[in-house]
């Protein structure tokens, strides 16, 4: 108890949070309101509507069938006995009493067309007369059913003309129906039927609605309570944690603009130095020229010419076009891999007997008009995959290239003998892009400076040079595909 009084007295509420709770409470109260005088007027109208169709008509309408049915069985039997016209006057009687016998029906009667007049009929032994006897009704000055007689003299004209059930509704609760009563098939008048239903029912329904609609409203208050309580202080006790977030945030960007800073006087420094090694890499081109051994020269100038590019890469990141591809540059790729296998790889690991190196060149390759330093960027990275990965065991790499005459392609395979590519790199991303050339991918153990040589070369390759780089498992090794159209 006392840890929970420390915390709200922890919470500071204002005016306006008072003022958010007795808004939403009003507008809650008047909603509520609404809602339920609609839901209540819309209640007791469906059910007048449905007991009028569904009850009302069914009702008048069965009683004027009987009618019917009892009139034409008599009509078709002539020859009726005493008891046979007794039993035809008690049915109608029947009929008749059910104003009696109903608490909703109120009054029954036949009213009948005798020439101009209208004649009202609530007995058995006259109807049966009438329509079985042929006799007149002789009621001129009577005054039953005077209200059936008034409400058919204003439908009368439209009863005539359609033959179909009209209704009256008084006061939404009282209906008088009329029923054309058609005895074997001739219009003879209508059966009344004067119809109070018990509302009874529906009201204790409206009262219940009315108390659940109290109880709803209530839960709806203490729901509003509730949760603006745990919104308000939520809201106030996140204010300062969002304030001392905002402070973090200042201090992570003021580390930020430093390390920004940082890498761009680093940046700087390169673009500084970029001149002064190229001026020295040319002085170094200037003196091998004097070397007389061709092979010499002709490898330290491609040592020079490989460095200047990686030290042009260092100045721009995207370089243009021209500095890549073009008619000046016309590359052996053959030339390329055996000399990347003799002076670069063999030269490295010539003292370890773990690693041998087989070519299998196809001399109907044609050459590239692309810069073959850049090429060098692609290859280097790709071969040197292949003996990181299998640095404890032999193992044989194998550079191949094919050219396919028919399809105008060229490709170059660099595949080992070693452990492979494990299949979770080799799944391709929502890019389209296999895992094994993603940014930082690496299976070494360190990563800090690992994970960039395939990312690299599928860039340059697919990016800047236009061809397709793949990697795939055969057997129990790794291959790598470049594919070379035109």
């Amino acid at each position: 108890m006392i840890d929970l009084i420390k915390k709200l007295k922890s919470y500071h509420f204002e005016l306006q949070h008072l003022l958010a709770l007795i808004v939403v409470l009003i507008f809650f109260q008047v909603s509520l309101s609404v809602i339920n005088n609609r839901f209540s007027s819309s209640l007791l109208s469906s059910n007048m509507e449905i007991y009028r169709r569904d009850l009302a008509e069914n009702l008048a309408d069965l009683s004027a069938t009987s009618l019917e049915l009892l009139i034409e069985h008599n009509l078709l039997n002539p020859n009726r006995s005493n008891e046979e016209i007794r039993n035809a006057i008690r049915s109608f009687n029947i009929i008749f009493s059910q104003k009696y016998l109903q608490p909703n029906v109120k009054d029954v009667c036949v009213i009948l067309f005798q020439g101009d007049s209208l004649m009202s009929v609530d007995d058995g032994r006259e109807l049966y007369q009438y329509f079985l006897e042929e006799k007149r009704i002789i009621k001129p000055d009577s005054m039953q059913h005077i209200e059936a007689l008034n409400f058919f003299h204003d439908i009368e004209e439209r009863f005539l003309k359609e033959e179909q059930i009209e209704v009256t509704t008084i006061d939404s609760y009282i209906f008088h129906v009329y029923v054309p009563f058609v005895p074997m098939g001739e219009l003879k008048g209508a059966v009344y039927m004067k119809i109070v239903p018990d509302i009874g029912g529906i009201s204790h329904e409206i009262k219940t609605v009315y108390n659940d609609s109290g109880t709803v409203f209530s839960a709806l208050i203490l729901l509003g309570l509730f949760a603006m309580f745990l919104i308000t202080s939520y809201v106030v006790r996140e204010r300062d944690t969002a304030q001392k977030q905002l402070f973090d945030r200042e201090q992570q960007q003021i580390a930020d603009k430093i390390s920004h800073d940082k890498e761009a006087l680093f940046t700087r420094r390169i673009y500084h130095t970029h001149h002064k090694a190229e001026k020295v890499m040319g002085f170094i081109k200037e003196d091998v020229r004097l070397i007389k051994d061709d092979t010499i020269r002709s490898k330290i100038t491609k040592y020079a010419n490989f460095i200047s590019r990686v030290i042009y890469d260092m100045k721009s990141y995207n370089p243009p076009i021209s500095v890549i591809r073009g008619s000046v540059f016309n590359t052996d790729l053959n030339q390329l891999l055996t000399f990347l296998t003799e002076n670069i790889f063999g030269r490295v690991h010539r003292a370890s007997k773990m690693f041998n190196f087989q070519l299998d060149l196809d001399k109907n390759l044609p050459k590239v008009h692309i810069n073959e330093y850049v090429i060098w960027e692609v290859l280097e990275p790709l071969i040197q995959n292949s003996i990181d990965h299998n640095n404890d065991k032999s193992v044989t790499v194998t550079l191949r290239t094919k050219y396919f005459s028919d399809e105008k392609i060229s490709k170059i395979f660099i595949e080992d003998n070693g452990r492979g590519i494990s299949d979770k790199y080799l799944k391709i991303n929502d890019k389209g892009i296999k895992k094994v050339f993603e940014e930082h991918i690496s299976s070494k153990d360190r990563m800090d400076n690992s994970g960039y040589g395939c990312f690299l070369a599928w860039e340059i390759a697919n990016k800047r040079l236009g061809w397709q780089l793949d990697a795939e498992n055969h057997g129990n090794g790794a291959r790598f595909i470049i594919t070379i159209k035109g």
